[in-house]
């Protein structure tokens, strides 16, 4: 299986959602999206249910966020990375947006939100 570079995944990620207004406050909110034409999106752990996680067997690890594409396997790719370095992509594609106050809102330190040992 070939390895997905997280930078491109959330890039990609990011492309599928129309509006980066909503992406800020899902960001703020810590709640996924998903484009359901295309199959492209985020999830967080307190987006996933009893029935996704008992059932389904989908698990994501505190203080990560999935991303995917194509709905996942067999033809597309989930990876999990951990949520600081999603915000902060989303916040370096935000910058290069010219949205610098939005991006400044969702950045965090490396190891935010991770659980503490």
């Amino acid at each position: 299986m070939t390895k997905i570079d997280p930078s491109v995944a959330v890039e990609v990620a990011i492309g599928a959602w129309r509006s980066l207004d909503d992406l800020v406050q899902f960001a703020l909110k810590r709640h996924g999206y998903g484009n359901s034409d295309s199959g492209i999106g985020v999830t967080y752990a307190n987006d996933l249910d009893d029935y996704d996680r008992q059932v389904d067997g989908y698990d994501i690890a505190e203080g990560h966020v999935e991303v995917y594409y194509c709905w996942g396997p067999p033809d597309g790719y989930e990876i999990q990375i951990p949520e600081w370095m999603y915000r902060n992509l989303l916040a370096e594609h935000l910058q290069r947006a010219g949205r610098k106050a939005d991006a400044e809102s969702i950045r965090v330190k490396p190891g935010w939100g991770l659980p503490s040992e």
